[in-house]
């Protein structure tokens, strides 16, 4: 099935790994650095989220809601965030319960998501079983966290006030996720844009191609090194709108930076030149 312009796949058919639904998605990662997955049978998790994300923006203290300079309630001229980090014990936030199970429910079904998303790519690589191992093992969080400790990946709400006091403000800029995959709700107002490799243009208001229940995976910046740019980082922005935007995002980052493609890194780590500290100094 597809949009106008980017190829749709179900979110039944990509997660039961059904033959056609799986060339239809890795095309659109290789083509597009995107591709819109339909989530009908869990709209209401979605929509749940989007009801208590409005709540929290509109009568919750948020600023005693602040957990960090990096996580938890942040605002500037053109917006307000909440970001998210999983942890042993719950997300990363000092909020209402309602709020916070709204947002865990929503944060696992696209992590879940994002992950189905990263194993086909890691299978279109041919990776080996024990690689694929490796890969999660030096890369991912691991499934339970210890006591204390806050996961890489985070989950974002952003409220966006397209103002006449933000005008001059940008919503955000033109960049690539630093993760492996984003995925991305159908967001309350317009605004998305992605650059589309094959016009060599920006797409403007993708989100028109979306249906309600539908949501927008895009390939991040360590996905585009790891895969040697097989799977291109999606470029987008937010523009502007004439009616407030609220969005939920969550993005799938390793835990430790990556620089190389897959078969650079396996050669670099085998001979002891590729340590934890190592491809993180590298980037400095």
């Amino acid at each position: 099935m597809e949009s106008e312009h980017f190829p749709v796949v179900s979110w039944s058919d990509l997660r039961a790994a059904e033959p056609s639904a799986l060339r239809l998605a890795l095309g659109a990662f290789r083509e597009h650095s995107l591709l819109i997955v339909r989530m009908q049978p869990e709209c209401d998790t979605i929509r749940h989220a989007f009801h208590r994300a409005d709540e929290f923006f509109t009568h919750f203290d948020k600023e005693a809601t602040r957990v960090s300079s990096k996580f938890g309630y942040k605002r500037s001229t053109s917006k307000e965030r909440f970001q998210f980090r999983q942890s042993a014990s719950d997300l990363a936030v000092n909020a209402s319960t309602d709020f916070k199970q709204a947002m865990r429910a929503v944060f696992t079904l696209f992590e879940t998501v994002a992950a189905c998303c990263v194993d086909l790519m890691l299978d279109s690589l041919q990776l080996p079983a024990d690689q694929r191992r490796a890969f999660y093992t030096q890369f991912c969080d691991p499934p339970q966290l210890p006591p204390g400790k806050f996961g890489t990946s985070v989950f974002n709400v952003f409220h966006y006030f397209n103002s006449e006091e933000a005008r001059d403000a940008e919503n955000c800029a033109a960049h690539v996720d630093p993760g492996l995959i984003t995925v991305l709700a159908k967001a309350s107002a317009p605004g998305l844009e992605v650059f589309e490799p094959c016009l060599s243009r920006y797409c403007i208001n993708v989100e028109q191609f979306l249906g309600d229940h539908d949501v927008l995976v895009l390939n991040g910046e360590s996905l585009h090194r790891l895969s040697d740019g097989q799977f291109r980082g999606c470029l987008h922005k937010v523009g502007k709108s004439t009616v407030p935007r609220i969005n939920l995002t969550y993005e799938l980052r390793p835990r430790v930076p990556v620089y190389y493609p897959w078969p650079t890194l396996l050669d670099r780590a085998a001979s002891g030149q590729l340590t934890e500290q190592g491809m993180i100094s590298e980037a400095c």
